[in-house]
């Protein structure tokens, strides 16, 4: 009997220690567990150890009657480096710290970088790089683009001066020389000019009927010192030809400038195609001319340019649409050429085509303005057209 009461006494001791809080160093526990300790670097106030081999510890967030939960999971190897602290959802990793110093954000967990983040970063305030930046992809500035602490004004562009990034404003040149005529021209530098400022647009790609719109040329800008040059030597790229059917839409032309210590030119628009393979009809447009042709001279260290690739041009595209309760009909609705970046210019209108009429629902424009690509007309009064002629090059220097 004896035994049994102390059994019992014991049961009901332990009962009350599970339903009261427990506390490790403190005699007024506020939580189910608190600890009071002192940690050190040799004494942690909480030590968690896998007895498996090649892997670590962990802690489950969860609630009861939930699926989802959240985790802190250790990894430790051999190596150092190797080691992981990951904090994760149920199905993802969220944040990843390795042995390395590198840390992965968004289900990174193997981060190639100091700081590796597997989606897109939105940031409030200042962000501040004390080393190089590397961008491989587009630049979506929302707000003011600041350099070297200063935002541009109206009408400024922006440009290297030696190593330094700045905005500078065309208006500071008193006087501008426009060559928009195809072929040869040159330039004389007047005395007394130091330098000058040259914009320049590669010609357009042909359009083609049906394929759909030709690429607009490239586009390049630099601020060119012409101390002891008299002259700088002109090239203005011709606008490809517009196609139809089997025949292609032209590659536009090159547009560029040589003079001493620099051969530099921006590539002309490809020209939009249909072509057939295995019975399957492809409608393209064509691809916008490089920024910057392979193979171009420039000084040593100078940095005082910027470029960018010609737009493509979009291709045709072929919809069914019905006109009767027995009837249905193909509409084209015509690509459309490729604008010139930093032109100014808006994009041509598309040309319709519905089928079973000669009558357009719509007229594209056919010819392009200078840089960009040409336009089809895919039918007027009953007659196909060849695609729109792109635009041709052009070249403004500032002085």
């Amino acid at each position: 009997m004896k035994k049994i009461f102390i059994l019992l006494s014991a049961l009901n001791i332990c009962m009350i220690a599970v339903a009261q809080n427990i506390g490790i160093g403190t005699t007024t526990p506020a939580a189910k567990l608190h600890i009071n300790h002192k940690a050190t670097a040799v004494s942690p106030t909480l030590r968690l150890f896998d007895s498996a081999a090649g892997t670590g510890s962990s802690i489950l967030f969860a609630k009861e009657s939930q699926a989802n939960s959240f985790s802190i999971i250790s990894t430790n190897s051999t190596f150092a480096a190797d080691n992981t602290l990951d904090i994760r959802t149920t199905f993802s990793s969220g944040f990843l710290l390795r042995g390395n110093g590198r840390v992965g954000i968004n289900n990174v967990t193997n981060p190639t970088a100091t700081l590796h983040v597997g989606g897109g970063v939105k940031i409030n305030d200042t962000l501040n790089v004390s080393n190089n930046a590397r961008i491989d992809g587009n630049i979506n500035v929302v707000g003011n683009l600041l350099t070297n602490g200063m935002e541009g004004t109206n009408g400024q562009v922006l440009t290297m001066s030696g190593s330094t990034m700045k905005w500078m404003d065309k208006s500071r040149f008193a006087n501008w020389a426009l060559y928009h005529i195809t072929g040869a021209s040159s330039f004389t530098v007047p005395p007394g000019v130091t330098e000058i400022l040259i914009e320049m647009w590669g010609s357009g790609g042909g359009g083609h009927n049906p394929g759909g719109g030709g690429g607009s040329g490239g586009y390049w800008m630099g601020l060119i010192p012409v101390n002891g040059i008299a002259t700088i030597n002109l090239t203005i790229g011709l606008g490809g030809a517009g196609g139809a059917n089997s025949t292609a839409g032209g590659t536009g032309l090159n547009t560029g400038f040589t003079c001493t210590g620099f051969n530099v030119f921006t590539g002309g628009g490809f020209g939009a195609d249909t072509s057939n393979v295995g019975g399957d009809i492809h409608y393209r447009g064509g691809i916008g001319g490089a920024g910057q042709v392979a193979g171009a001279v420039i000084p040593a260290g100078f940095r005082s340019y910027n470029f960018s690739n010609g737009e493509n041009g979009s291709p045709t595209f072929v919809t069914f649409v019905q006109s009767s309760s027995t009837e249905f009909r193909t509409l084209k609705t015509g690509g459309v050429g490729g604008v010139a970046p930093s032109s100014g210019q808006s994009k041509q209108s598309a040309a319709y085509l519905l089928s079973s009429t000669n009558d357009n629902m719509g007229v594209g424009t056919q010819d392009a303005a200078f840089g960009s690509g040409g336009t089809p007309i895919i039918r007027t009064g009953g007659v196909n057209q060849s695609g729109g002629l792109g635009g041709p090059g052009r070249i403004i220097i500032y002085y």
